[in-house]
């Protein structure tokens, strides 16, 4: 089996967008599936250990592809800037599940 081209990789995810009416855990999901084959990891020039930063990529790649612009100015207004992959999952999965109750129609 060959191996997949990093560069290859790395492009695709940084151009990943959530699509319209999928929600924020599918879209990370996705996003994850792809980072597995992106080899986001350098040896730290100091102890030579290998520095795995896929989780900030991750953030940076969900926040940046938030199909809401509302959602996505209000992650990116945050005053706390050092929020984990994670955390932002939540944070979008809460404004998403909130939008969704207002605009419930019955």
């Amino acid at each position: 089996m060959r191996e997949e081209n990093s560069m290859v990789a790395r492009s695709a995810l940084q151009s990943m967008r959530q699509d319209h009416d999928e929600p924020i855990r599918a879209f990370g999901a996705r996003i994850r599936g792809q980072a597995s084959i992106c080899k986001y990891v350098i040896p730290c020039p100091s102890c030579k250990t290998d520095v795995n930063y896929t989780e900030a990529i991750l953030r940076d790649v969900l926040c940046r592809g938030i199909n809401d612009q509302e959602i996505q100015l209000s992650i990116l207004g945050d005053q706390n800037q050092d929020l984990k992959f994670e955390e932002v999952m939540r944070l979008v999965e809460a404004k998403e599940s909130g939008k969704q109750s207002y605009y419930k129609t019955d």
